[in-house]
């Protein structure tokens, strides 16, 4: 059986769960839009030209065909882009992504420290 302090910590996450998808399917309107849209073609030109996830494409290549290697390795959207496979092209899938993996990133933290 739980604690009450347990309890009460429990219900804090699911409501945070719960808040963090209220408007998930709103585009992408935010302050840090530019790096969301930036993550979000990365993740839609693996969905449309090959899922290599060691030449990611960026939409504003200009002339050329949008291959970056400058920058980190894109596993969260390349993880977006299998969603995309399975569920088609939707941008709240992205957000999805994001709070699964704080989730699973603080359950981790919680059985390692607490």
């Amino acid at each position: 059986m739980l604690d009450k302090n347990s309890k009460y910590a429990i219900l804090i996450i699911i409501s945070g769960f719960l808040a963090r998808l209220i408007n998930i399917k709103q585009p992408i309107l935010e302050v840090a839009m530019w790096r969301q849209c930036a993550t979000a073609s990365i993740a839609r030109n693996f969905y449309y030209h090959g899922m290599n996830i060691f030449y990611p494409q960026v939409l504003w290549g200009g002339a050329t065909e949008g291959y970056i290697g400058e920058t980190e390795f894109h596993l969260y959207p390349f993880t977006v882009a299998i969603l995309y496979k399975i569920f088609g092209v939707h941008e709240y899938l992205g957000r999805l992504v994001s709070i699964f993996g704080f989730y699973i990133c603080f359950l981790w933290w919680s059985v390692l420290f607490i």
